[in-house]
């Protein structure tokens, strides 16, 4: 472990077993959605200033897909977002992938943490007063 966090530039993909679980459990859109967002992340698991349309065009995704498997994904717990003036801000959940250094995975748990969860209906579950870092 000691050699992992000596490493200053080392970035990785690290996926986790229980995601590998959740993959089979979710329909083909949200898989799909899922591995579209995973891709697009960055460091950190965020995805910024992206709309439902842009999204609807980079996976070729009918919208009613899209919105479904947004709904399904935010159910579970994959993923969650705010929104700014039509334009949304998501975060792939840590716990089952994660970009970027070893130092900095807590850190991005506590920043996913901060974004509202939201249930099947998108309606907002548990809001936190934080603002992002």
């Amino acid at each position: 472990i000691m050699q992992l966090l000596k490493k200053r530039k080392a970035r990785y993909m690290i996926t986790f077993i229980e995601s590998i679980e959740m993959l089979n459990e979710i329909k083909p859109s949200s898989n799909r959605m899922l591995r579209f967002f995973t891709q697009q992340m960055t460091y950190g698991n965020m995805l910024k200033n992206y709309s439902l349309r842009d999204i609807q065009q980079c996976t070729d995704i009918n919208m009613r897909y899209v919105m479904n498997a947004i709904k399904e994904l935010c159910d579970i717990d994959a993923i969650r977002y705010y929104e700014e003036k039509n334009r949304r801000t998501y975060m792939v959940n840590p716990i089952y992938f994660y970009k970027g250094t070893i130092k900095k995975v807590f850190f991005s748990t506590k920043e996913y943490d901060k974004l509202p969860k939201r249930d099947f209906n998108l309606k907002i579950i548990k809001e936190n007063k934080y603002e992002l870092d």
